[in-house]
């Protein structure tokens, strides 16, 4: 289908014409460098029109008129004459800061597009948070995490927040070319709660411990982590070497899960030690190893190639083990374990001679 967005250089606008573009529509776009003249020849190619633009901070009432009653006039307009269907991307500021010059213009907007009857269509959207939101403009979650992360002071008052995550709301925009429209997934939040989270977030970037409860902590995770400066997104691992190869301790999780790295060089044997609970999980990545496992309760012991053919081993407790690389090249596998690595309380012993 060939679609028309309005506003394609905002938050909102760059992700669906994203999406839209991702399942193979044809894209025109309309921004704050086109001019009136440049719209009325675009919707002579289009089927459908999303108007997301308009104007949310402003230095003038004029400029609020402008972008949010000027432009929906145009835009309607066009359609009417064109018999195009129009989506319009209100907001519900309008019932919770109906005084606002922003609400205002808004609504009018909203009245605007309901004289094209049946093909005027209006989503009237919270607070939105997701990728390449701009702090202190388009998103106040974005403006948390620029204050988070710069160890500013943010007003942190208990009144609670409507949200809705960025992918959630194109998923809605696009449900409007289908049969059946899609409801709003929306959360709802106080300031300290979103707060907390943030300050957890960037302790975690240093401690490499990650934790997540449910849905929301994920997408707010996935905002707070496209909003860093990117060059906090490189971070030194904790590697250990010795002769053998080396361990490197990649992702933990705040239920005392670890994922590592395990490197062996050529010609040696790491392992030959056992554990009374710890559960590991070796899962080769590159080369060929041989794993032995001996049972200390009644002696059977059986041996395993690790490969690429056989990737994955779970290690029981009470299993003599140990891994050896008789190839020559590198044995690297990762090793996924139910407890974190810690040298003082290793749950790690060596078989009694």
């Amino acid at each position: 289908m060939k679609v028309l967005v309005v506003g394609a250089a905002g938050f909102i606008g760059k992700n669906l014409v994203l999406r839209l573009q991702e399942l193979g529509h044809e894209v025109f776009m309309f921004d704050k460098n086109n001019s009136l003249n440049d719209l009325a020849t675009i919707t002579d190619e289009v089927s459908f029109i999303y108007h997301l633009g308009g104007i949310n901070r402003a230095g003038s009432d004029e400029e609020f008129v402008t972008g949010n009653v000027d432009l929906t006039s145009a835009v309607v307009k066009m359609a009417s004459q064109k018999n195009l269907p129009v989506l319009y991307s209100s907001t519900t500021k309008i019932e919770t800061e109906p005084y606002l010059v922003y609400s205002i213009t808004k609504l009018q907007g909203e009245k605007i597009v309901k004289k094209l009857g049946k093909n005027g269509h209006i989503i009237c959207l919270p607070n939105v948070f997701g990728k390449w939101a701009q702090p202190f403009y388009n998103s106040v979650v974005a403006t948390f995490i620029e204050q988070v992360y710069q160890d500013q002071v943010m007003v942190t008052h208990d009144a609670k927040l409507t949200l809705a995550y960025i992918d959630d709301v194109t998923e809605v925009l696009l449900s409007y070319l289908g049969p059946k429209v899609l409801p709003l997934v929306t959360y709802e939040k106080t300031v300290p709660e979103i707060a907390s989270l943030l300050r957890f977030f960037k302790k975690e970037l240093t401690t490499f411990t990650f934790s997540r409860k449910d849905d929301f902590e994920t997408k707010l995770f996935a905002t707070f982590l496209s909003a860093i400066p990117k060059s906090d997104l490189f971070h030194p691992l904790n590697v250990h070497l010795d002769e053998r190869g080396s361990f490197t301790e990649l992702i933990k999780s705040e239920h005392q899960m670890q994922v590592s790295l395990n490197v062996i060089n050529p010609g040696f044997t790491k392992g030959n030690h056992y554990h009374h609970t710890k559960i590991e999980i070796f899962t080769c990545i590159d080369g060929e190893a041989e794993v032995t496992l001996k049972h200390l309760g009644n002696g059977d012991e059986f041996m395993i190639v690790l490969n690429s053919l056989h990737r994955t081993v779970f290690i029981p407790p009470g299993y003599l083990h140990q891994i050896s690389n008789k190839q020559a090249q590198e044995f690297k596998m990762l090793i996924y374990s139910f407890s974190f690595f810690d040298p003082e309380h290793s749950d790690t012993y060596q078989e009694m001679k």
